[in-house]
């Protein structure tokens, strides 16, 4: 029933002479594209926030510590911690 009045409402107003300044999307389009924002702000924060936590749990798991050889990088201590009988290029 909606769409039929739509449908209806847009056929008259098209063929009555509505310019394109009078088309426009709306307080739903607007509504719609802040809605897509702040559920893309929210899923970009979680998935750093969970990445954070995957680096973190992996950097315990292989032994590296932040501040456990603090002239060494991180680089070179997940080197380290994979390939133990070699030694990182200096």
């Amino acid at each position: 029933m909606i769409f039929t009045q739509f449908t209806t409402d847009l056929l008259v107003a098209l063929f009555l002479g509505t310019r394109e300044s009078e088309i426009g999307p709306g307080i739903a389009g607007f509504v719609a594209t802040f809605v897509m924002v702040a559920a893309t702000i929210f899923l970009i924060r979680d998935m750093a926030k969970r990445i954070r936590r995957v680096r973190h749990r992996a950097m315990l798991e292989h032994g590296i510590e932040e501040n456990a050889f603090p002239e060494m990088t991180v680089e070179e201590q997940r080197a380290k911690a994979v390939h133990p009988e070699e030694k990182p290029e200096s």
